[in-house]
């Protein structure tokens, strides 16, 4: 019981280590060491990679997002160019019968000239309808609303309509051409919006 550290004990009795009592076991030992230290280099390695990789997903996930967010922007985009119509009893599926149909019914109803490029219908009495350029007709629009407003300070009558206006009686149409308002009767009269700041 009193042995030392440089003893060890066997079934058949104590022997003292030495340098040469077991070769095999020690190169054993020495070949689990170089293993042990491979395996921790590779462990290392792996953990630089994984970093790597964490950032790059990072960047994926921040890259992914942004996109997310532009496809959303985009439908949102595409869908301020559509209206549901709805009550319209539309006797037909054919995309080319229903643009007709609608825009003649709302040019009809609303006083309103549109320009439709899509329709599909979604039911008995509801459409969806695809407009053309809405943005640049709500530009338009708000110039003939600006006209419109100087024309009823002066005290005049005044109606709008889609791409024209009703002055005391009087039809100006828009020229895109010229991107003004024209007398309808006489195209060499000419309005225009008088900006102030």
């Amino acid at each position: 019981m009193g042995e030392s550290d440089d003893e060890y004990s066997t079934d058949d009795g104590k022997r003292k280590r030495g340098v040469n009592d077991d070769p095999d076991g020690q190169i054993k030992v020495k070949e689990l060491r170089k293993e042990q230290k491979d395996y921790r280099n590779d462990i290392i390695e792996l953990k630089k990679e994984n970093k790597i990789l964490i950032e790059q997903n990072r960047e994926m996930e921040c890259k992914l997002e942004l996109l997310g967010d532009r496809i959303d922007k985009m439908e949102n985009e595409k869908r301020r160019n559509n209206l549901i119509v709805q009550g319209l009893t539309m006797k037909s599926e054919n995309q080319d019968e229903l643009k007709t149909e609608i825009a003649e019914t709302i040019e009809k109803h609303l006083g309103i000239e549109v320009k439709i490029t899509g329709a599909s219908k979604l039911g008995p009495k509801t459409c969806l309808v695809e407009l053309e350029n809405a943005e640049k007709d709500r530009e338009i629009q708000g110039h003939i609303r600006g006209i419109a407003s100087a024309e009823r300070k002066d005290g005049k009558n005044v109606k709008i309509g889609y791409r024209k206006l009703f002055i005391e009686g009087e039809k100006w149409v828009r020229n895109d051409n010229q991107a003004r308002l024209e007398k309808e009767a006489d195209r060499n009269i000419v309005l225009q919006v008088q900006k102030t700041d």
